[in-house]
């Protein structure tokens, strides 16, 4: 997984995008879904920015916990993690 991100003072954005190297549109449609549950947990502990998650074909076989572990150490490494108080 990639994300790509930008600073952003109005508060969140956030985009998902699944190619068509994950999948089959069935498949696509699941790491979408399961990118959008893995942000719902994160997004409380995130700083504002613009975020665009790129899933890549392994992202087909993860689960929702292993999409939002990647998803939090990516957070981590951009310097985006930001515990609510």
């Amino acid at each position: 997984m990639v994300l790509l991100w930008e600073p952003w003072d109005a508060g969140r954005g956030v985009g998902f995008a699944v190619g068509r190297t994950v999948g089959p549109a069935v498949v696509r449609s699941k790491v979408r879904r399961r990118l959008r549950e893995g942000y719902r947990h994160l997004r409380e502990s995130l700083k504002p920015a613009h975020m665009l998650f790129i899933a890549r074909s392994a992202s087909s076989s993860a689960t929702t916990s292993d999409i939002g572990a990647e998803m939090r150490r990516l957070c981590h490494e951009a310097g985006l993690w930001h515990p609510p108080e």
